[in-house]
């Protein structure tokens, strides 16, 4: 089985803009909210994965796969 996704990321201003000036390894300030908004796009990963596998459990001849 092969799937296709486009994956955009909003990264918020105040993140972005202090990695571009300070970069995460120079500010802790910036690495802790750089970790904490990875965590945050993890944990929505995982939530879309969970409903992606259930809704295949519960429609198995959907559009999920390929003939």
């Amino acid at each position: 089985m092969r799937v296709a996704f486009q994956l955009y990321l909003d990264i918020p201003d105040d993140l972005f803009f202090g990695i571009k000036e300070a970069g995460y390894e120079n500010d802790e300030a910036i690495k802790a909210q750089m970790f904490d908004w990875v965590a945050h796009i993890w944990q929505q990963k995982e939530q879309r994965i969970s409903t992606m596998l259930a809704e295949f459990e519960t429609n198995p001849k959907s559009d999920y796969q390929s003939n």
